[in-house]
């Protein structure tokens, strides 16, 4: 396992080859630590990157052509270890513009191990890249299978609070690109998209952050937002997330009251619905990539001092 830094006059970054996972985001000036530490006390995690599944399927086995294969929770690129690689080559590659100054980038291919639980043949690519108060997140799924492939991605960034108090009412706020009423995909039967949806009303002051807010799991929002940020006590926000993918998630594991961080997370896909028993390429949000095909996606991580 090893650690990649990119910096500038703001923030410093730092990831890891494991799992490609960013491991902190700091700003140099206040020394305020945007990027959850992964205390296994609330969760281990700080970044994991979602791959080739968001969530869980149904009773953690994907069906395809006719045979089962295991898969867990968020899919296994999260506990794998990638490859450092030189970002000039995706350049040439893939036509994007990176600089080694201000990009890191990694790669994971799939291998006999993940062929026993994804019958799949693929290269994933995330690329880093620091500008100003801003980190973008590249993807690139290259199919390598001789046919089809099917997948989904998703990022799982856990941001910490600002001020954090376990004994406040409110731990902040968070703000959408919309306001009114918005539809909520719940979650039942232990992470499984329920067939009912919730409605939930947002204002300009955004949804304050309470020891309520996701005791039911997660809040999950489909073909509706593009852009949330993460607010303090203040209404003032300090983390904006801004993405096109279909669905975003916003978690965290407060049950029984505050973990100290929320997670924003753009998803190109999500769990299963309950009960569901189709094939893999039939999912909700499945992606799809034809022989030699590529998939290309980004999101932007804003940071305010």
């Amino acid at each position: 396992m090893g650690k990649y830094v990119l910096e500038n006059e703001y923030l410093r970054v730092e990831a890891s080859t494991f799992g490609a996972e960013l491991q902190s985001i700091k700003d140099k000036s206040t020394g305020f630590e945007y990027l959850w530490h992964g205390d296994k006390a609330y969760w281990a995690r700080r970044s994991p990157i979602l791959f080739p599944i968001v969530g869980k399927v149904w009773e953690g086995r994907m069906l395809y052509q006719g045979k089962e294969y295991p898969l867990s929770q968020h899919g296994f690129a999260r506990d794998c270890e990638f490859e450092a690689i030189n970002v000039l080559d995706l350049n040439r590659k893939f036509n994007y513009r990176f600089s080694s100054f201000n990009a890191m980038a990694f790669l994971l291919k799939s291998n006999e191990d993940t062929r026993k639980i994804y019958p799949f043949d693929f290269e994933l690519y995330v690329v880093y890249q620091l500008e100003e108060r801003s980190l973008k997140v590249y993807w690139v799924v290259e199919n390598k299978t001789d046919g089809d492939i099917y997948f989904q991605i998703g990022a799982h960034p856990a941001f910490n609070y600002r001020n954090f108090d376990p004994e406040a009412p409110i731990q902040g706020y968070m703000k959408f690109n919309r306001m009114g009423r918005l539809s909520l995909t719940r979650l039942e039967c232990g992470g499984y998209a329920a067939a009912e949806r919730a409605d939930l009303v947002v204002d300009e002051i955004g949804i304050p952050i309470t020891k309520e807010t996701f005791a039911g799991d997660a809040l999950v929002f489909e073909n509706q937002l593009n852009r949330v940020a993460l607010c303090d006590k203040q209404g003032e926000p300090y983390v904006e997330l801004s993405f096109d993918a279909p669905v975003v998630g916003l978690w965290s594991p407060a049950k029984t009251g505050y973990a100290p961080f929320m997670c924003i997370e753009p998803w190109y896909g999500r769990c299963d619905d309950s009960n569901f028993n189709g094939s893999y390429n039939n999912k909700p949000y499945i992606n799809h990539l034809q022989k030699d095909e590529i998939f290309q996606t980004h999101y932007i991580m804003h940071f305010i001092k």
